[in-house]
This record gives structure tokens, sequence and C-alpha cells, in this order.
């Protein structure tokens, strides 16, 4: 099953209370790049979580999720970009 916490995932007390270290994947979808960014790297190398994944609030940040480490970056911006734009038929 799935088990949702919310609190301050930068902080490794918070993370080692919520039980982290038996988590199959993490997911980081604050409106802050930054602190998804560190809860995931704190996740992967502190606690060995095998998959992160990340929303990432600006589009031009997706490439440094990736460099440093997180296994998914999604940009809200462009699935939203991609919702809207109208489908092409030929």
């Amino acid at each position: 099953g799935s088990i949702v916490m919310r609190g301050d995932g930068c902080e490794v007390r918070f993370l080692a209370q919520t039980g982290i270290e038996r988590a199959d994947a993490v997911i980081a979808v604050t409106a802050d790049d930054e602190d998804n960014l560190i809860a995931l790297q704190v996740a992967k190398r502190h606690f060995r979580v095998k998959k992160t994944i990340a929303r990432v609030n600006n589009p031009t940040n997706v490439e440094i999720f990736k460099m440093l480490g997180v296994d998914e970056a999604v940009s809200a911006t462009e699935v939203l970009l991609a919702a809207l734009e109208p489908p092409i038929t030929t």
C-alpha cells in the first residue's frame, strides 16, 4: 500500500520517523523545487530509497534534477501545456 506523509522532507529526523527506509519510492510534490530536490537527495543517499520522483515547478530545472540523481523529474508546466495543445491529425 501507499503511505502519504506531510512534513518537512528536508529534515532527516522527519524522514526517519516516517519509516522511509522501507519505501520503494519517494515522490516530492511541493511548490518549491529546492525543497523537492533536497528531500529526494536525502531519501536516496541517506535512506537508500531506490526510486525518486519529483514535481518540478520550473521546467528549466528538469535536467538539473536528473543530473543530481532524481530518477524521474516531471515538469508540471509541461504536463499542463501538453494537455492544452490540440492534437495533431494527419
